[in-house]
């Protein structure tokens, strides 16, 4: 199973979490493809907020065509510092994908917190889920996904995902994710903010 990680390059050099990212994803299975995004430095017209939208929409979505006969009803993509859980294989995950509408659904699968919030225009699912480590999209949602990402203003791909109101989007596993989390963040320098992300520590 295909998952295509986005990283970035700093003064030439990978961010540092992607090479752990990568193994782990490779160590469990996975065939990792690394999509080298957005460079803040070289695009300064880009807010730090937008760059994950950004390198989902104009650095993933073209590219999946090379990879198609390795892709069945979609694809996953993967922030760089994702980091799966011992038992995450892709057989775990094909079959957790089939108790959800994942044919027709994007599946926010690696993520960090849900916060709720009451419904209404601003939070149609009465939720924000905060992290994108991990999110299934599907093929024949992509056509409506790119025409609303490209009408829409690029923003934090989090609250994209959680204001979604005319595609569905789907929390995998949510009750289980409470206590078990199925992707966790490695702690890391956030690119967007500069500050360090409290996150999953390696021993």
């Amino acid at each position: 199973m295909i998952v295509f990680i986005l990283s970035y390059k700093k003064n030439g050099n990978w961010n540092e979490t992607l090479a752990i990212s990568k193994k782990r994803f490779k160590d469990m299975g996975y065939e990792p493809v690394v999509v080298e995004g957005f460079s803040l430095k070289k695009h300064p017209e880009i807010k730090p907020n937008e760059v994950c939208f950004l390198n989902t929409r104009d650095k993933v979505f073209p590219i999946l065509s090379k990879y198609k006969s390795k892709l069945n009803n979609g694809f996953l993509v993967a922030e760089d510092d994702a980091y799966p859980n011992d038992f995450f294989t892709p057989d775990f995950l094909k079959k957790r994908l089939n108790k959800s509408d994942f044919k027709k659904s994007i599946v926010r699968v690696g993520y960090q917190k849900k916060l709720n919030y009451k419904i209404g225009r601003d939070y149609p699912n009465g939720y924000y889920l905060v992290g994108t480590q991990i999110v299934w999209y599907p093929f024949s949602m992509l056509d409506k996904i790119k025409d609303n990402m490209y009408q829409k203003k690029p923003q934090h791909l989090d609250g994209y995902l959680s204001k979604l109101k005319d595609i569905p989007v789907k929390i995998l596993d949510e009750k289980e994710q409470k206590t078990n989390k199925y992707v966790y963040e490695l702690q890391h320098k956030s690119a967007t903010t500069g500050k360090t992300r409290l996150g999953f520590e390696l021993n």
